[in-house]
């Protein structure tokens, strides 16, 4: 069991600073650690989630206290929850966020989520 750290950049976009956070090569197995939302940069964020699934579902969670997680929606209300690769676009104030995985096997999954202030 593994706890993969999200690697945090920003993209330079049509000279705009885009914060980008990466979690990488995640498994049912591993922890996602939550990465914490800062400033008003979190108006809008979009989720990108890749990789070979095997039958697990992903789901972004969040929280404000950092110990109770739970689904995040997207804008129609629907779950951000995946058992292949898709997009997501939602908008969220919660203080953290983590991708949680489970069920399936011979995996591996990345979540690309993007902030727009």
């Amino acid at each position: 069991m593994a706890l993969i750290v999200p690697t945090l950049t920003s993209v330079d976009f049509r000279s705009y600073r885009v914060p980008r956070t990466v979690w990488t090569a995640i498994t049912s197995a591993d922890t996602a650690d939550a990465w914490g939302l800062n400033g008003q940069s979190a108006v809008a964020c979009a989720v990108q989630i890749t990789g070979t699934f095997g039958g697990a579902t992903v789901t972004l969670q969040g929280s404000n206290d950092g110990t109770n997680y739970f689904i995040l929606k997207d804008f129609t209300g629907t779950d951000v929850s995946a058992t292949s690769a898709t997009m997501f676009d939602l908008s969220t104030a919660v203080l953290y966020v983590k991708p949680v995985v489970t069920g399936g096997a011979g995996y591996s999954i990345n979540v690309n989520l993007v902030l727009r202030g």
